[in-house]
């Protein structure tokens, strides 16, 4: 008969099995993300982003919208956001600046939310 293993030694087989399957899982994501992204970041446009925009309140086309202003105004650096501001008003005023310049639309949408947000809240003079 084979002896049991001791409890902690059974315990930390099963934390590195677990482990390793969460790692493999991270990779597995992470590179279907890498080779997707070019392809699918590449064929959006501001009139992609308007058309979510569009959608209505709260449904999952809006959400996408909202999502992605939200990401560009964390990650922004060079934004001059008001420090009371919310998400709402930044979708709001993205959602004006895509209606009143139409001429834009075909610029990536991550210059268009950058564009219509300095537009909105300026940075004050220096």
């Amino acid at each position: 008969m084979i002896a049991p293993l001791p409890r902690t030694a059974f315990v930390r087989a099963a934390a590195a099995q677990h482990v390793h399957g969460m790692m493999r899982l991270i990779a597995i994501v992470v590179g279907a993300l890498v080779f997707s992204a070019p392809a699918f970041s590449a064929a959006l446009t501001c009139q992609d982003l308007a058309k979510d925009c569009a959608a209505k309140a709260a449904s999952g086309r809006e959400m996408l919208c909202f999502g992605y202003v939200a990401g560009i105004v964390d990650g922004s650096r060079t934004l001059c956001l008001p420090s009371d501001g919310t998400y709402g008003q930044y979708l709001g005023a993205v959602k004006v600046w895509l209606k009143r310049n139409p001429d834009k639309l075909e610029l990536p949408p991550s210059e268009c939310v950058l564009q219509s947000l300095a537009a909105s809240f300026p940075c004050a003079p220096e």
